[in-house]
C-alpha cells in the first residue's frame, strides 16, 4: 500500500486529535522514497503541565525544562514495514 503526503497531512488533520496529544500542533509529514520526515508546533509548557499529571515521564519533563513556549520541531528519520508493523529510525531532530 502507497500512502501519500497528502493523504497522511489529511488524515492528521481530522483525526490526529484522537490520538495525538494537545500540546502538539500542526503536525505535518513528507514520505520520500529513502526517508520520512515529520514537524508540528509544540508547546513544551502545556505538554510538560500535562505529563506532570499523567507520569513521571523523564524525558518529557526534560524537554519541559530545556525548552519554553511553542516551537517548531522537525524529525526525519528512516521508515521500515514489514507484516503489518512498521519501525522508524530517528536520524535527525530539530527544535
Amino acid at each position: 500500500m502507497t500512502i501519500t503526503d497528502e493523504e497522511a497531512n489529511s488524515y492528521l488533520k481530522f483525526r490526529g486529535h484522537e490520538f495525538l496529544p494537545p500540546a502538539l500542533r500542526d503536525p505535518e509529514v513528507h514520505i520520500m522514497p529513502d526517508k520520512i520526515s515529520g514537524a508540528a508546533n509544540v508547546n513544551f509548557d502545556e505538554l510538560g503541565a500535562m505529563k506532570k499529571k499523567e507520569s513521571d515521564d523523564l524525558t518529557t519533563r526534560m524537554m519541559s525544562y530545556v525548552f519554553r513556549g511553542t516551537q517548531r520541531v522537525t524529525a526525519t528519520g528512516t521508515l521500515e514495514s514489514q507484516n503489518g508493523e512498521g519501525k522508524f529510525t530517528l536520524t535527525s531532530l530539530t527544535v
